[in-house]
């Protein structure tokens, strides 16, 4: 057997998983190979964009859900959005980070839920520099993790939730 006949063969079992599911699977098996190196690395590590995990209608709901919640600015570009959640193919013509209008805090506790399983800490901090503004275009560095009680946490951590996103098991 060849190896697109493989290809085709491991794209049909993984076709019928989530893509978190797929993800993690994937990491496992490269990993396993791999063990010095992790997964992100070995695919590209000098993407300017964060690893699939969501599908694009879970992408766009989550879209939506940030612009409406006022997290990220209003004007933010959808295509550019899609591209830095690994949705989209190839980098769109206007490509714009995503002005982040919120605390360092949520936006943390956005990105690590959705990417702990598939990614370090430090490699989420470090691709958040690259996707992320802030409200006035600088660089967004998370902050360090710190538990806040807030009204727009909780909303945050609700919809994770209720749309099955959270991967979170640090």
């Amino acid at each position: 057997m060849g190896i697109e006949e493989k290809r085709e063969q491991i794209e049909s079992i993984l076709s019928e998983l989530s893509n978190r599911d797929a993800c993690i699977i994937l990491r496992d098996i490269v990993n396993g190979r791999f063990w010095q190196h992790p997964l992100y690395d070995i695919c590209d590590a000098n993407k300017l964009h964060f690893p699939k995990v969501l599908d694009v209608k879970e992408a766009k709901g989550l879209f939506t859900f940030l612009i409406d919640g006022k997290y990220i600015s209003e004007n933010t570009n959808e295509k550019s959005f899609l591209y830095y959640w690994g949705c989209h193919y190839g980098v769109p013509s206007e490509l714009e980070p995503i002005k982040w209008v919120e605390t360092k805090q949520l936006l943390r506790e956005l990105l690590e839920p959705l990417y702990c399983i598939v990614m370090s800490k430090e490699d989420i901090k470090r691709l958040a520099m690259k996707c992320f503004t802030d409200k006035n275009g600088k660089t967004m560095i998370l902050a360090k993790n710190k538990c806040i009680p807030s009204t727009k946490s909780d909303d945050l951590k609700e919809f994770l939730a209720t749309n099955k996103l959270s991967n979170n098991q640090s």
